[in-house]
């Protein structure tokens, strides 16, 4: 497989650590909410855009793996 087979995104679940305005969090929950990709943090009533985190993308495979 090359690198043009492969694609890097963030991925949030349950427990990954991120960090928001520089202080380390952890992920509760993620919620679809009109339109967009919001993160419950452990800690905090409101929940945060994903895009305002600050994680390393995963990468990931376009090909299926057999």
């Amino acid at each position: 497989m090359s690198d043009s087979d492969h694609f890097h995104m963030p991925l949030f679940r349950p427990g990954t650590a991120v960090a928001w305005h520089g202080q380390p969090e952890t992920v509760s929950h993620v919620i679809l909410r009109r339109g967009g990709l919001f993160v419950y943090l452990v800690g905090h009533e409101a929940p945060v855009a994903a895009e305002r985190l600050a994680l390393t993308p995963s990468r990931f495979t376009a090909l299926r793996v057999e």
